[in-house]
């Protein structure tokens, strides 16, 4: 496996991605039977999932490199959705973790320059799913 992460509850993910697509996820139990597995549709080679967590709300997060998102997977609808995009030239989340309240955290660190002045770094937090979705 190339990616490992857990889902709230505590059943393992496991993201397998070979040579040739499709990229997997997949989800085991505590006996090691496969509960779901999702497939993800990648157009271009250079994209890659990086980081997989479960949140509380149930779904999977992950981030896609050269593809610059987050993506929330529901396993209940099988339905994969983006929840965040890469823009302008901000760097993609370095860190995806679960809080104590089963919230997905995004911490990314974003290149700020001034006219004239070195690149500042600089972390921003993200929740998903945002609190604008409640």
């Amino acid at each position: 496996p190339d990616v490992v992460g857990a889902m709230a509850t505590g059943e393992l993910l496991v993201v397998y991605q070979p040579p040739t697509p499709p990229t997997t996820i997949v989800c085991f139990d505590m006996k090691g039977q496969v509960l779901w597995q999702h497939e993800l549709h990648m157009r271009e080679r250079h994209v890659t999932c990086s980081r997989v967590v479960g949140g509380a709300d149930g779904c999977v997060y992950y981030v896609m490199h050269g593809d610059s998102a987050v993506y929330r997977y529901s396993p209940k609808d099988d339905a994969a959705r983006t929840v965040l995009t890469a823009t302008n030239g901000i760097q993609l989340p370095t860190t995806l973790a679960v809080d104590d309240d089963g919230r997905v955290v995004v911490s990314r660190s974003e290149l700020l320059t001034l006219a004239g002045s070195t690149p500042v770094t600089t972390e921003i937090d993200f929740f998903l799913p945002d609190r604008a979705n409640k």
